[in-house]
């Protein structure tokens, strides 16, 4: 799906009654469409922290005196801008850089594979979460399974990409078909909670309702097949580290 597509399916659907949605005829008015891609950047904001729609990776560098770390693009190798003195231990490439679009992190693992223990209270060698993108090592008498220099693999849950505004009705919408009716539901809920009277508010909430339904349903059938992304091991086959 599209924007364009996206536009249409809510013309022609749930904004077919309103003034943006023209009547129905598979268009969104032109002054209504930046309101409608902020809207879907949320509501896919939603979606991808929700579900993991979208997996990724990044090598993590461990450097000397350095236990806590930031995965934000300032730290990227690929950054070679000289008034940025931040340190780098983000190992990614210029062809491949580090976007910072991290939701969440999944797993890491050291530099021989292994799974390490992530916000394991009873590991002595697990590694902490500090926020959504910091982490913080463990400190360790034998040390040599973060000794400096040695990489670390992250695989975590990543954003979407991001709808841009001015709308381009060409750009492609990267989510799982079966994810498309809760999108047009969230914004179409949005657009009405925005809208004065009690009416458009009850709208809003019905069409809330049917996007959390969509959702649910989504997760108790595990249409995603996310119940599979815990064995994570099959990734490292891939030779990725």
């Amino acid at each position: 799906m599209n924007v364009g597509s996206l536009f249409a399916r809510l013309s022609y659907g749930e904004l077919s009654d309103i003034a943006m949605g023209m009547d129905g005829d598979g268009t969104i008015s032109v002054d209504a469409q930046p309101k409608i891609i902020s809207h879907a950047n949320h509501a896919l904001t939603l979606l991808y922290s929700r579900f993991t729609c979208n997996m990724n990776y990044v090598a993590l560098r461990v450097t000397a005196d350095t236990r806590r770390y930031h995965f934000d693009p300032l730290h990227n190798d690929s950054d070679t801008d000289v008034g940025n003195t931040s340190p780098r231990y983000l190992a990614d490439t210029v062809t491949e850089p580090f976007a910072g679009d991290l939701i969440k992190i999944l797993c890491i693992k050291d530099a021989d594979g292994t799974m390490l223990p992530l916000n394991d209270t009873a590991a002595v060698n697990a590694v902490r979460t500090l926020t959504f993108n910091k982490i913080i090592l463990p400190e360790l008498e034998d040390d040599t399974q973060f000794e400096v220099g040695k990489l670390l693999t992250v695989e975590y849950q990543a954003r979407h990409l991001e709808l841009v505004n001015p709308a381009d009705l060409a750009q492609e919408i990267e989510l799982a078909p079966i994810l498309e009716e809760a999108l047009l539901f969230k914004i179409a809920s949005r657009v009405f909670a925005g809208m004065r009277g009690e009416e458009n508010m009850a709208v809003s909430r019905i069409l809330n309702d049917q996007y959390e339904q969509v959702c649910l349903s989504v997760t108790d059938l595990d249409l995603l097949q996310n119940s599979t992304s815990d064995d994570h091991s099959r990734f490292i086959a891939n030779g990725w580290v």
